[in-house]
């Protein structure tokens, strides 16, 4: 039974992001799905890493495209993910068996939490800075009403 539900408000519309953000809902499931199943602690602890390495590698991706662009909000959003990637180091780390009380928190406050307030923003200024002919033209028409 998945608890983690990708749908459409999520989606980014890069291509990269929108894979690597699925595969970490996908791993989530994953990990709910284990615990409640009783399985080997083993098993869980390396779903919790696979996590914790394919978020740490999602944020790379995402802090290389927001310094390439310049984005203004940056610093912001990489506090947003140093927070982030801490919680699931010491999630990792501990050896703690997770609730699925604290998978359903740790997963809606962080991971939806951040694709709608911290990520969505900055890939639609990153659309923007990456079409200026979209810019131009919305620029163009605000200008121009009646063109």
């Amino acid at each position: 039974m998945n608890i983690f539900h990708w749908d459409e408000i999520l989606e980014s519309g890069d291509p990269e992001i929108d894979a690597q953000h699925r595969d970490l809902f996908q791993e989530a499931n994953r990990l709910h799905e284990s615990i409640m199943a009783g399985k080997d602690p083993e098993v869980i602890a390396s779903i919790r890493d696979s996590i914790y390495k394919g978020a740490i590698h999602h944020f790379g991706v995402e802090e290389r495209l927001m310094r390439s662009l310049g984005y203004p909000e940056i610093e912001e959003h990489i506090e947003d993910h140093r927070t982030f990637s801490g919680l699931l180091e010491r999630m990792a780390v501990s050896g703690q068996e997770l609730t699925p009380l604290q998978i359903i928190q740790v997963f809606n406050s962080m991971i939806r939490g951040h694709i709608l307030e911290v990520d969505l923003p900055m890939i639609r200024w990153v659309r923007m800075r990456r079409s200026p002919m979209f810019l131009g033209e919305t620029v163009a028409s605000a200008l121009n009403p009646d063109s």
